[in-house]
């Protein structure tokens, strides 16, 4: 299984946290070819806390609270056409959330590359476990067999992004009146762009865009 992940901006060790102030909204749809809706998505925010509530010691020497949050956007498009779609989105969210709130020390600030490190790794180890559980599944019942997503997660921590991503639901970033895309499709056509075999208006590349190289499950 082939993916990506993505860091940005590279941090230092004397960056502040930031704590963002955001607009939440999350919207699907079927589409005009299927008849059935394969996406599954999920917004979660998350963070941790330490506030003071009595102390004789000097205020100077501390914070008085600290509050760290982020948020985390994921969604999951099933494979259209093969079996299963849907399960396979759903399954790929629901199991990443269990793996996520399982992991014993969350890493929140990016203020060291080894911080960085450590959340690409486990990005890494996590997409490969849903992957690992999907096989499986579908392993153990035959309804379910061929069935695959798409699966992008992007983490906001502070004002750094970390994107992991496989399959061809994109993520974006919209500043200003400019929308750049983050990802990189893991279509056939976007390989065949890649290896300068043809351009994304050639009929060749266009026939192949919904075409993955790489999926979950």
């Amino acid at each position: 299984m082939n993916w990506q992940n993505e860091f940005s901006p590279t941090t230092g060790a004397d960056d502040v946290w930031t704590c963002l102030d955001v607009d939440l909204g999350a919207v699907s749809h079927q589409g005009l070819i299927r008849e059935s809706n394969q996406d599954s998505y999920l917004v979660m925010k998350f963070g941790r806390s330490l506030e003071n509530v009595l102390t004789n010691l000097d205020e100077d020497l501390f914070e008085q609270s600290y509050f760290m949050i982020g948020y985390g956007l994921l969604v999951a498009d099933g494979m259209g056409g093969m079996a299963a779609g849907d399960v396979a989105s759903r399954l790929a969210l629901s199991k990443l959330i269990g793996l996520i709130a399982d992991t014993s020390d969350w890493t929140l600030a990016l203020q060291r590359q080894k911080d960085v490190v450590t959340v690409l790794e486990r990005m890494t180890e996590r997409f490969l476990q849903i992957d690992d559980i999907l096989r499986k599944e579908a392993d153990n019942d035959q309804t379910l067999q061929g069935m695959g997503t798409t699966l992008t997660v992007a983490g906001a921590l502070g004002s750094n992004l970390i994107i992991g991503h496989v399959g061809d639901s994109r993520a974006y970033l919209f500043h200003g009146d400019k929308l750049t895309q983050l990802t990189t499709d893991h279509t056939l056509a976007q390989a065949l762009i890649d290896a300068g075999v043809a351009n994304r208006d050639d009929p060749a590349s266009r026939s192949m865009r919904h075409v993955l190289t790489a999926a979950i499950g």
